[in-house]
């Protein structure tokens, strides 16, 4: 029976580790970011019709991501801001009008890893944290977005909650 027991708690210790570890929260209940999308960067498969702000279908953009604070109130970034990531976004544009779409983004930290969002892109709202790498690998939970100055600008100050398991 002492054999047993010798194997079988050693076994079943790795089992719940296995189990719980990719499922771990981040270390940090919240990170909150500004994000300054590059316009120059925007792509899209369509031009815009019948008088509509933006295009429909697939679109990318990306730019750059600073430390709370960082942005002016306009959303514009000051001279000689240092960027500490990368932000991807991708999607599909279903009201040219409104310019809500459906989006995938990326919010890549240097040295901290990725965040993975993913959502309805409308103004001030939330949407769902799906993942991540690194220090965010297992991340889940509620990104909130406020926008500087919607039109003139599309930056904005980005809010993760994380959800603690």
């Amino acid at each position: 029976m002492q054999k047993l027991y010798r194997y079988f708690v050693p076994a079943v210790s790795l089992l719940i580790a296995a189990a719980v570890i990719p499922f771990s929260a981040v270390a940090a209940r919240s990170l909150t970011v500004d994000v300054a999308p590059d316009l120059a960067t925007f792509d899209a498969m369509r031009e815009p019709v019948g008088g509509a702000a933006m295009p429909t279908g697939p679109f990318y953009i990306q730019g750059s991501i600073f430390p709370k604070g960082t942005l002016n109130p306009d959303g514009s970034t000051p001279a000689g801001a240092t960027p500490i990531g990368l932000f991807y976004c991708w999607g599909w544009t279903f009201d040219g009008n409104a310019g809500e779409s459906v989006v995938s983004q990326v919010f890549a930290i240097n040295g901290r890893g990725e965040v993975h969002v993913q959502g309805i892109e409308v103004s001030d709202i939330n949407r769902a944290i799906t993942g991540g790498t690194a220090e965010f690998i297992g991340a889940r939970g509620a990104a909130h977005y406020k926008y500087f100055n919607l039109p003139d600008s599309f930056s904005f100050r980005i809010t993760f909650g994380f959800r603690r398991h």
